[in-house]
């Protein structure tokens, strides 16, 4: 909070030093991680969970509207139904409600709102998912890879 040493009129960025830490093995930071709607915060329950986890990344909910994106999502929600994974929708849109579900064939996903930015940089698409497995990312998908 002390924003005295972002003046860089006075102070000169030169290096920064994680101590106890090997800096070749530093993981992605999740500090940005946050998974939330209006009822709350859920992003520990979903680092936490046990199992596999398969975050539906859907960065504008309009894009549902779209033919092609709603098959491929169909056909990936059915592949994780088969193999019995839990699957959240996350999404930078405004959320109607809370709590709020999309309709994926012939399921409905319950949706949380994450930061565009994150989303972006945890993906790197517009569709797609990211699978969880007790909290460590395993897997990541466009929705052209469904």
């Amino acid at each position: 909070t002390d924003t005295t040493w972002y003046d860089t009129t006075r102070w000169e960025y030169v290096d920064t030093k994680i101590e106890g830490v090997d800096s070749n093995n530093i993981d992605i930071s999740v500090r940005d991680f946050a998974v939330f709607d209006a009822s709350g915060d859920v992003t520990e329950e979903l680092l936490y969970a046990e199992g596999t986890t398969r975050l539906v990344v859907i960065l504008d909910l309009d894009d549902l509207n779209k033919p092609k994106v709603m098959e491929r999502l169909r056909k990936m929600v059915e592949e994780a139904d088969m193999v019995g994974d839990n699957l959240v929708c996350v999404t930078a849109s405004l959320l109607a409600s809370s709590p709020y579900y999309v309709a994926i064939g012939s399921r409905e996903i319950r949706c949380y709102n994450m930061d565009a930015t994150t989303l972006k940089a945890m993906l790197r698409a517009k569709v797609g998912t990211v699978t969880l497995h007790d909290g460590v990312i395993i897997d990541k998908r466009t929705m052209y890879d469904f």
